[in-house]
């Protein structure tokens, strides 16, 4: 019997039959390896600022600096909180860019509602 090896998926062939044969979970490994990479090269930083009806107040985020969680009553008030602690967080944590400034894109979302005219 010999075995194959395709992508992720290894085979085993006889004549008679091909058995799929489990392979190893390596999707958190990889993700990890990829987000490594993209961290040790910083080019841009995203940004996603969600109003918090609540608390009346923008949150932003992002998924690529760890610890980033800010708010402000607006986005005006947003941007220069985020700015700073952007550059906190990239001094402390260390990404690496070989850009002399990052672009940081922040998207916003708010979610406001309407009345259906033609609601009974």
């Amino acid at each position: 019997m010999a075995a194959k090896q395709y992508g992720t998926v290894r085979f085993a062939q006889n004549r008679a039959n091909i058995c799929k044969l489990p392979a190893p979970d390596w999707s958190g490994i990889i993700r990890e390896e990829i987000r490594e990479k993209a961290m040790a090269s910083l080019d841009a930083i995203v940004v996603h600022a969600v109003w918090d009806e609540e608390a009346s107040v923008w949150v932003a985020t992002s998924d690529d600096i760890d610890g980033l969680v800010v708010e402000a009553a607006t986005m005006e008030a947003l941007e220069p909180k985020v700015k700073a602690a952007l550059s906190d967080l990239i001094e402390l944590n260390g990404p690496q860019s070989s850009l002399h400034e990052i672009p940081v894109r922040i998207l916003a979302e708010q979610t406001s509602r309407i009345a259906n005219p033609h609601a009974a």
